[in-house]
């Protein structure tokens, strides 16, 4: 399976839209569908909440420098942890500027 990567700005989008999608199920008329997909939110939140709290457990213990850095410079994983309650959450601020990429094939010595 291909990897798929997102940039900071369509993470925002993403985060943004979540956010939209949850009020609108919060705000239906209970319903048996109403709650089905409340139901199946809250079993996601309780695999993904355990997971990523286990593995950012490890990984303060065992590297506190790197989870620091990993917070102040990775939108993407700043964001996933403060969804889990793991970091406060400071509400979905703008993604940092994409620096230019060029791949590595078109980079050239000038002369």
């Amino acid at each position: 399976m291909d990897s798929i990567f997102y940039s900071d700005k369509e993470y925002e989008q993403v985060l943004l839209h979540l956010g939209e999608l949850t009020e609108r199920i919060h705000e239906m008329e209970d319903s048996p569908e109403r709650e089905m997909m409340v139901g199946l939110m809250q079993y996601f939140d309780v695999i993904h909440r355990e997971a990523v709290s286990r593995l950012w457990g490890v990984l303060e213990t065992r590297h506190p420098e790197l989870c620091q850095r990993i917070i102040g410079e990775d939108y993407t994983v700043r964001n996933l942890l403060a969804l889990y309650d793991l970091i406060e959450f400071n509400g979905v601020g703008k993604p940092p500027e994409a620096v230019a990429f060029i791949p590595v094939d078109q980079v050239k010595i000038l002369k």
